[in-house]
């Protein structure tokens, strides 16, 4: 198997465990699913410790991909549910906890930061380097 294709597999196992564990944890409890810093730091250890993953392997890049991710991302999501609404006059969604006008959330950031970082291990599968 080529290394670049196992970076994204395990980078990919790594960012979905969290949320498994995450859910797995709920279903324990048998709790409601409520957002509090425990939870909310529960749902990022599979972004974060996929994030470590890929700066390990790719080191500054990664970072600066990450970051990009980040605005970029936001940006997106703001302009979409934003002229949908204009064009609309319904919204496609709504951020309540932390918005940025609730078309994003500051809570949604290391989301598409992980989203770009598992763009860019895609990417160098099928760029020649």
């Amino acid at each position: 198997m080529d290394a670049k294709l196992a970076d994204l597999i395990i980078f990919t196992i790594i960012l979905f465990s969290g949320w498994i564990i995450e859910g797995f944890w709920f279903d324990i409890k048998r709790k409601k699913h409520r957002l509090n810093v425990k939870n909310y730091l529960l749902f990022l250890v599979g972004p974060l410790a996929s994030t470590g993953f890929a700066i390990y392997k790719l080191g500054s890049a990664a970072v600066y991909m990450f970051i990009l991710s980040v605005f970029l991302g936001a940006l997106c999501e703001y302009i979409v549910d934003r002229s949908y609404t204009v064009f609309f006059g319904a919204r496609l969604w709504r951020y309540y906890r932390y918005s940025i006008n609730g078309d994003t959330s500051y809570l949604a950031l290391p989301i598409w930061g992980s989203a770009g970082l598992a763009a860019l291990l895609l990417a160098r599968i099928f760029l020649k380097s």
